[in-house]
């Protein structure tokens, strides 16, 4: 049987339990995709490149997909993240009540813009467990990147008081996304991130936003406290750095979302390794499933959830046979060929090489380090 054929495919193979294969696939968070339009139109989100047409997920739809969850233990918690900002949508807080109702965790990545008052108050009154906000940039020339219509003092004000707010007056776990592009360089692309971060430059931000934080939250630190406290964070790694009990901040690495900002060819990966296929599984708003959350086009869809179960559609040939692969350092499916691609049969290949290395030897390339303030 070949690819295609698998790709027809939704049913389970036989011979183990029901949602035993989708349970193993160790799924944390399942991605739900409420919107896919957004109010930014960011230089490093591949948004304004996807041929999706826009829309936002039934709330009854989504409430199935979470039902389905809770009753076969797929997951332990719902990620309200792919693309476009779930604020957006007018059921969102409906949605977070209901994930809680279910037992499960929830968390929501949010590009910040819509931090108002009101919001703020609902994301306050909710029992939403974890809330990202991407700032990705406490540059104000940098911010212009975002395309967000947005002034930046108006912005970040906007952001920091949200922060403030939550941390009071709710449990609510609060990261701010800061992004390093230290490895834009390892990627093809035909345009400028418009956000440039030299190293230097990057750590005076970190003590910038460190400082703009505590004392939002009434915690100041002093200058020197910071500057000897950031002079120890290690710029060519991931970095959690824990500002308090409540709120962290997360420098991230760029990513490239699978080639998608260059028009060049990329040579497919055959050999390779990745631990996003399965694990980060996603379902997209119109109830498409993906392998995973960086699919963005919905490339890599195993079916409908309105026309299959969640489970059926996790335990499907397909889903098998890619994770199956990878395991054995393969890369079997055309679009995480293509996403794991170079520009060259070389690079390529120490691209795959790379990526076994980093998910099969050190666990996970995401996993990042720790620092607290």
């Amino acid at each position: 049987m070949n690819l295609n054929d698998d790709m027809r495919r939704a049913d389970a193979t036989p011979g183990n339990g029901r949602g035993e294969f989708a349970r193993s696939l160790g799924i944390d968070p399942l991605h739900i995709e409420m919107t896919n339009v957004c109010n930014f139109d960011c230089s490093f989100c591949p948004i304004s490149r996807s041929t999706r047409t826009p829309g936002r997920m039934d709330i009854d739809l989504f409430k199935n997909i979470v039902n389905e969850v809770a009753e076969n233990g797929v997951a332990k918690r719902i990620g309200f993240h792919v693309m476009g900002e779930p604020l957006l949508h007018p059921g969102i807080f409906s949605a977070i009540g209901y994930v809680a109702e279910k037992d499960l965790r929830s968390t929501l990545t949010t590009n910040g813009g819509l931090l108002v008052n009101s919001k703020v108050q609902d994301l306050v009154k909710s029992p939403l467990n974890s809330l990202a906000i991407s700032l990705e940039t406490n540059n104000a020339g940098e911010h212009e990147s975002r395309r967000s219509g947005l002034d930046f003092s108006i912005y970040y004000d906007r952001v920091l008081q949200a922060i403030a707010e939550l941390r009071e007056k709710s449990k609510t776990y609060i990261t701010i996304h800061l992004m390093n592009t230290i490895t834009k360089k390892l990627f093809m692309l035909d345009d400028n991130t418009g956000i440039n971060i030299r190293k230097w430059n990057l750590r005076e931000k970190i003590g910038t936003l460190i400082g703009d934080i505590r004392r939002a939250i009434g915690r100041p630190l002093s200058r020197k406290e910071i500057e000897k406290k950031t002079a120890k964070i290690k710029l060519n790694s991931l970095q959690h750095i824990e500002i308090d009990e409540q709120i962290q901040i997360y420098i991230q690495f760029f990513w490239d979302w699978g080639n998608a900002f260059t028009a060049r060819r990329a040579f497919r990966a055959k050999i390779g390794c990745c631990g996003y296929a399965g694990r980060n599984a996603a379902v997209l708003h119109d109830g498409r499933v993906t392998l995973c959350c960086g699919d963005y086009d919905g490339r890599t869809a195993l079916g409908r959830v309105q026309d299959s179960s969640l489970v059926t559609l996790l335990e499907s040939a397909i889903m098998r046979r890619v994770t199956g692969g990878f395991a054995r350092g393969r890369v079997v499916h055309p679009y995480c060929q293509r996403c794991m691609g170079s520009i060259g049969p070389i690079a390529t290949l120490l691209k795959g090489l790379a990526s076994i290395y980093l998910f099969r030897r050190r666990g996970h390339p995401l996993k990042a380090a720790k620092k607290s303030f």
